[in-house]
């Protein structure tokens, strides 16, 4: 049987509404937590993986970011750093829920949710880091809320290989996995360069 339990929590007085997946509801399993991209499908889009990773034995918790899906707040007002800290609380979340073993935990980012899972690294001890897809931004990027002046930054700025994302997961000393289809536009090529360069020369066996 496969449980699926919505867990609403807070970050910065919003509410956020996430759900957990899991095959068991009475013993902590080896657990993935999910970071959505900058699209509006948010957690729905992990739907099928969860239930996937349900029926090999795996819990799992995605949310919605705020301003997006089934959580408060309003998308153009938010930021980068605001992610990054929704993805922080959403973590204690799953630990505290006592469903999840601590020592093997999960973390998977698409896309913008690939640059906020590799800030996400350095605070945590994950089992391993999966990154789909993954953008980088440039520091300054990370508090431009998300409106004309985030757009101005993606299309007039330059050093995207000096990302801070690049830098924390180059430190975060457990297996990565980047992922990158063979036709991706979204991603400029520099960026995907860059992160296969620096994951490569991070170890060896990626």
């Amino acid at each position: 049987r496969i449980y699926n339990k919505e867990i609403e929590f807070k970050s910065d007085g919003l509410k956020l509404q996430g759900s957990l997946v899991t095959p068991n509801l009475n013993k902590a399993l080896p657990g993935v937590l999910f970071l959505h991209g900058a699209s509006l499908a948010g957690k729905t889009r992990y739907g099928q993986w969860q239930e996937f990773l349900a029926k090999k034995g795996y819990v799992s918790f995605a949310f919605d970011f705020r301003g997006i899906g089934e959580s408060e707040g309003v998308m153009s007002e938010n930021s980068i750093a605001d992610r990054i800290n929704d993805s922080n609380l959403a973590l204690n979340v799953f630990l505290e829920t006592g469903l999840v073993q601590k020592e093997n935990v999960f973390l998977a980012g698409a896309s913008m949710g690939g640059h906020v899972a590799s800030r996400l690294s350095k605070k945590f001890s994950f089992k391993a880091v999966i990154l789909q897809c993954p953008a980088a931004y440039i520091s300054t990027a990370e508090t431009k809320k998300f409106d004309s002046g985030f757009t101005y930054i993606l299309h007039n700025s330059w050093g995207w290989d000096n990302s801070p994302a690049i830098k924390d997961i180059k430190q975060y000393a457990g297996p990565v996995l980047v992922i990158y289809g063979s036709h991706d536009t979204e991603i400029p090529q520099t960026v995907q360069k860059r992160w296969a360069k620096d994951i490569a020369n991070k170890r060896k066996d990626c």
